[in-house]
C-alpha cells in the first residue's frame, strides 16, 4: 500500500493532456485569419438573433494598396480560437495564455489593401440591380431595412495579402506538429494546432487576413437603400457565424 501512495502522486506529476486548437477566423494584429478564403468585397446576411446566414457574392469596389511590402511579417496577439480537450479551467486558463502570448502567423511578401468608398460602391450596386434582379426580396433586403429588423448586412472591405502563411510558436512551426504547455507540478499539455494548412494560404497574394464592415439597411428618402455602418458588438456576431 506504501508503494502505491508514493507512485499515484507521481503519475499525477507527469501527467499529459491532448489539445487541438482550432485557429479559424481568429483575431490578430492583422484582422481576421481568412480562413473561407473569400475576396474583397464579399457579402453576407445574417440575423443577430437567430442562427440564420448566408454567403451572398462578391461585388466589384475601388480598392488601394497600403504601405511596403516586406519580405517576412507577423500576425500576433491571437484570440478567439477554439480549445477542444478534457481540461480543469486552469489548464485551459494557461494554454490561452501561451498561445495569446507566444503563438502567430509568419506572412510572407504581405501588402494590405483597402476598399475605397465602399459604402457608395455598396449603394450603388444594390441600387442599381434592386429592381432587375429583385434584391428586395432575394438578399431579404426589404425586411433589413424595417426599423426594428435584426438582419444585416456585412462586407468584406480590406484583406492582408501574401504568398504564404505559417502558423508558429515561440519561433517554431507549430502546424503540423504542435507545442507543449507545461502545467502543476510537471504536468503539460500536448497541443496541436489546426484550422491553418501550408496550401491553403500558398499562391500568388492570396487573401490570409480580411476586415469587415456589417451595416443595418435602411431605406432613405429616394426610396433606395442605404447603410448605418454598425459597431464591434455586431461585428463579433458576424465572426460567430463564420467560425461555426
Amino acid at each position: 500500500m506504501r508503494i502505491y501512495l508514493l507512485l499515484f502522486p507521481l503519475l499525477l506529476l507527469t501527467a499529459c493532456k491532448f489539445v487541438t486548437v482550432n485557429i479559424s477566423h481568429v483575431e490578430t494584429t492583422k484582422g481576421y485569419l481568412n480562413s473561407g478564403i473569400e475576396d474583397l468585397g464579399q457579402l453576407y446576411l445574417f440575423d443577430m438573433e437567430t442562427d440564420f446566414f448566408t454567403k451572398l457574392e462578391v461585388i466589384p469596389i475601388p480598392q488601394k494598396t497600403y504601405g511596403k511590402q516586406f519580405r517576412t511579417q507577423y500576425a500576433s496577439d491571437i484570440s478567439g480560437f477554439k480549445i477542444n480537450g478534457n481540461l480543469e479551467k486552469a489548464v485551459e486558463a494557461n494554454i490561452r495564455a501561451e498561445v495569446a502570448a507566444n503563438s502567430s502567423i509568419e506572412i510572407s511578401n504581405a501588402q494590405r489593401v483597402s476598399g475605397v468608398e465602399t459604402i457608395t460602391a455598396l449603394s450603388s450596386f444594390i441600387n442599381g440591380q434592386k429592381e432587375k434582379r429583385n434584391l428586395g426580396t432575394r438578399w431579404k433586403l426589404d425586411a433589413a431595412s424595417e426599423e426594428k429588423s435584426s438582419l444585416r448586412l456585412a462586407m468584406v472591405y480590406a484583406t492582408v495579402n501574401a504568398d504564404q502563411a505559417t502558423a508558429r510558436h515561440a519561433n517554431a512551426v507549430s502546424t503540423g506538429g504542435g507545442f507543449k504547455v507545461p502545467f502543476g507540478w510537471r504536468g503539460e499539455a500536448d497541443v496541436k494546432v489546426e484550422g491553418l494548412s501550408q496550401e491553403q494560404f500558398s499562391g500568388d497574394q492570396v487573401p490570409v487576413f480580411v476586415e469587415y464592415y456589417v451595416f443595418k439597411v435602411f431605406k432613405n428618402k429616394n426610396g433606395n437603400y442605404d447603410f448605418d455602418l454598425r459597431g464591434a458588438a455586431e461585428e463579433d456576431r458576424l465572426i460567430g457565424f463564420l467560425r461555426d
